[in-house]
């Protein structure tokens, strides 16, 4: 009995990882267009 994960498990895990990756990029890009407004 190995212990790898279902598919849909390492699916799951990759895009919440990616949706993480996404809001951290788009939260960096709107600080960037805060301080160009200042």
């Amino acid at each position: 009995m190995t212990n790898n994960k279902p598919e849909h498990e390492k699916v799951r895990e990759e895009r919440e990882a990616a949706q993480k990756e996404k809001d951290r990029l788009e939260e960096r890009e709107q600080e960037r267009l805060d301080d160009e407004d200042r």
